[in-house]
């Protein structure tokens, strides 16, 4: 089976999409990733 370049673009980008949730789902629990992605502290 050849995979062609188009196929590796996808997947590049189905993993970065991953890689960005799988931050903000750890950005709830720690306060490493201040300021990424938090909706929860609105200034007033």
């Amino acid at each position: 089976m050849q995979v062609t370049r188009d196929e590796y673009r996808i997947l590049g980008e189905t993993l970065r999409m991953i890689d960005i949730a799988t931050r903000m789902t750890i950005s709830d629990e720690s306060s490493d990733l201040n300021g990424f992605h938090d909706d929860t502290q609105q200034p007033p």
